[in-house]
Protein backbone atom coordinates (compact mmCIF):
# COMPACT_ATOMS: atom_id res chain seq x y z
CA UNK A 1 0.00 0.00 0.00
CA UNK A 2 1.40 3.14 -0.89
CA UNK A 3 1.80 5.97 1.91
CA UNK A 4 -0.58 8.48 -0.01
CA UNK A 5 -3.26 5.76 -0.05
CA UNK A 6 -2.69 4.82 3.59
CA UNK A 7 -2.63 9.35 4.58
CA UNK A 8 -6.12 8.71 2.71
CA UNK A 9 -7.83 6.03 3.92
CA UNK A 10 -6.43 6.61 7.60
CA UNK A 11 -7.56 10.56 7.38
CA UNK A 12 -10.98 9.29 6.00
CA UNK A 13 -11.17 6.66 8.71
CA UNK A 14 -10.16 9.34 11.65
CA UNK A 15 -12.70 11.76 10.05
CA UNK A 16 -15.47 9.11 9.96
CA UNK A 17 -15.36 8.19 13.34
CA UNK A 18 -15.01 11.47 14.93
CA UNK A 19 -17.95 13.07 12.67
CA UNK A 20 -19.58 10.36 13.64
CA UNK A 21 -20.07 10.75 17.08
CA UNK A 22 -20.23 14.27 16.80
CA UNK A 23 -23.37 13.77 14.61
CA UNK A 24 -24.53 11.23 17.10
CA UNK A 25 -24.58 14.15 20.15
CA UNK A 26 -26.01 16.73 18.17
CA UNK A 27 -28.92 14.38 16.87
CA UNK A 28 -30.06 13.71 20.25
CA UNK A 29 -31.83 17.47 20.34
CA UNK A 30 -34.56 15.34 18.84
CA UNK A 31 -35.37 14.05 22.22
CA UNK A 32 -35.89 17.80 23.46
CA UNK A 33 -38.22 18.21 20.26
CA UNK A 34 -41.09 15.65 20.35
CA UNK A 35 -43.51 17.66 17.53
CA UNK A 36 -40.11 16.58 15.21
CA UNK A 37 -40.98 13.22 16.21
CA UNK A 38 -43.57 11.99 13.67
CA UNK A 39 -41.30 13.67 10.42
CA UNK A 40 -37.79 12.77 11.62
CA UNK A 41 -37.66 9.83 13.99
CA UNK A 42 -38.43 7.82 10.89
CA UNK A 43 -36.24 4.32 11.97
CA UNK A 44 -38.42 4.42 15.33
CA UNK A 45 -41.96 4.96 14.12
CA UNK A 46 -41.14 1.75 11.39
CA UNK A 47 -39.57 -0.49 13.64
CA UNK A 48 -42.60 0.49 16.52
CA UNK A 49 -45.52 0.11 13.69
CA UNK A 50 -47.19 2.99 14.98
CA UNK A 51 -46.17 6.57 16.33
CA UNK A 52 -44.07 7.11 18.83
CA UNK A 53 -44.71 8.75 22.29
CA UNK A 54 -41.90 8.63 24.38
CA UNK A 55 -37.91 9.09 24.07
CA UNK A 56 -37.54 5.39 24.95
CA UNK A 57 -38.89 4.16 21.67
CA UNK A 58 -36.44 6.66 19.72
CA UNK A 59 -33.72 4.22 17.71
CA UNK A 60 -30.23 5.70 17.80
CA UNK A 61 -30.27 5.50 13.87
CA UNK A 62 -33.11 8.95 14.27
CA UNK A 63 -30.46 10.89 15.84
CA UNK A 64 -28.29 11.02 12.49
CA UNK A 65 -31.49 11.69 10.85
CA UNK A 66 -32.11 14.76 12.91
CA UNK A 67 -28.76 15.71 12.82
CA UNK A 68 -28.99 15.74 8.82
CA UNK A 69 -31.81 17.97 8.62
CA UNK A 70 -30.63 20.43 11.08
CA UNK A 71 -27.62 20.72 11.82
CA UNK A 72 -25.52 19.06 8.27
CA UNK A 73 -22.54 19.83 8.74
CA UNK A 74 -20.92 16.60 10.35
CA UNK A 75 -23.64 14.33 9.10
CA UNK A 76 -22.43 15.49 5.06
CA UNK A 77 -18.40 15.14 6.39
CA UNK A 78 -19.88 11.58 7.36
CA UNK A 79 -21.46 10.48 3.96
CA UNK A 80 -18.11 12.21 2.80
CA UNK A 81 -15.48 10.39 4.57
CA UNK A 82 -17.15 7.38 4.00
CA UNK A 83 -17.21 7.53 0.28
CA UNK A 84 -13.63 8.59 0.22
CA UNK A 85 -12.73 5.63 2.64
CA UNK A 86 -14.71 3.16 0.00
CA UNK A 87 -13.14 4.13 -3.37
CA UNK A 88 -10.27 4.58 -2.33
CA UNK A 89 -10.51 1.22 -1.05
CA UNK A 90 -12.14 -0.21 -4.11
CA UNK A 91 -9.86 1.40 -6.72
CA UNK A 92 -7.04 -0.89 -6.72
CA UNK A 93 -9.70 -4.08 -7.12
CA UNK A 94 -11.03 -2.44 -9.57
CA UNK A 95 -8.74 -0.11 -11.73
CA UNK A 96 -6.82 -2.51 -14.06
CA UNK A 97 -10.49 -4.83 -14.72
CA UNK A 98 -13.26 -2.47 -17.03
CA UNK A 99 -15.86 -4.01 -16.17
CA UNK A 100 -16.00 -4.04 -12.40
CA UNK A 101 -14.72 0.00 -12.56
CA UNK A 102 -17.85 0.39 -15.01
CA UNK A 103 -20.39 -1.52 -12.71
CA UNK A 104 -18.56 0.39 -9.50
CA UNK A 105 -19.57 3.73 -11.42
CA UNK A 106 -23.10 2.82 -12.09
CA UNK A 107 -23.83 1.72 -8.96
CA UNK A 108 -22.01 4.39 -7.43
CA UNK A 109 -24.18 6.96 -9.79
CA UNK A 110 -27.64 5.06 -9.05
CA UNK A 111 -27.19 5.35 -5.29
CA UNK A 112 -27.08 9.09 -5.53
CA UNK A 113 -29.56 10.11 -8.00
CA UNK A 114 -31.71 7.41 -5.63
CA UNK A 115 -30.90 9.60 -2.40
CA UNK A 116 -31.03 13.01 -4.93
CA UNK A 117 -34.58 11.99 -5.74
CA UNK A 118 -35.58 10.79 -2.44
CA UNK A 119 -34.39 14.15 -0.76
CA UNK A 120 -35.20 16.52 -3.52
CA UNK A 121 -38.48 17.87 -2.13
CA UNK A 122 -37.15 18.22 1.28
CA UNK A 123 -38.13 21.92 2.79
CA UNK A 124 -34.93 21.50 5.43
CA UNK A 125 -31.61 23.22 4.80
CA UNK A 126 -30.10 20.41 5.86
CA UNK A 127 -31.32 17.95 3.55
CA UNK A 128 -31.19 20.30 0.87
CA UNK A 129 -27.60 20.12 0.92
CA UNK A 130 -27.08 16.29 1.07
CA UNK A 131 -29.49 17.03 -2.14
CA UNK A 132 -26.92 19.12 -3.42
CA UNK A 133 -23.93 16.50 -2.70
CA UNK A 134 -25.40 13.32 -4.19
CA UNK A 135 -26.40 14.73 -7.27
CA UNK A 136 -22.84 16.60 -7.50
CA UNK A 137 -21.65 12.66 -6.82
CA UNK A 138 -24.41 11.33 -9.25
CA UNK A 139 -23.26 13.54 -11.82
CA UNK A 140 -19.55 13.57 -11.46
CA UNK A 141 -20.01 9.63 -11.58
CA UNK A 142 -21.94 9.74 -14.83
CA UNK A 143 -18.82 11.85 -15.74
CA UNK A 144 -16.45 8.91 -15.05
CA UNK A 145 -18.33 6.50 -16.41
CA UNK A 146 -19.02 8.31 -20.12
CA UNK A 147 -14.98 9.22 -19.97
CA UNK A 148 -14.41 5.14 -19.12
CA UNK A 149 -16.76 4.31 -22.12
CA UNK A 150 -15.09 6.70 -24.91
CA UNK A 151 -11.49 5.69 -23.77
CA UNK A 152 -12.69 1.96 -24.45
CA UNK A 153 -14.29 3.05 -27.40
CA UNK A 154 -11.28 4.72 -28.77
CA UNK A 155 -9.02 2.19 -27.48
CA UNK A 156 -11.41 -0.45 -29.71
CA UNK A 157 -11.01 1.85 -32.60
CA UNK A 158 -7.10 2.16 -32.23
CA UNK A 159 -6.65 -1.77 -32.28
CA UNK A 160 -8.66 -2.28 -34.92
Amino acid sequence: MSTKRFVILATSLTALVVSTFIAWYEGAQIYDNPWEWGNTALVSNYLNGYPITTEGQIVMLDHFIYAAKFQPLFPLLMVVSFLAFILVSVYPLVKRNRNALLATTVVLASISFIVFFLLGNSPTPGFKLFTALFGFIGLLSMGILLSVVIKVKRNALVSE
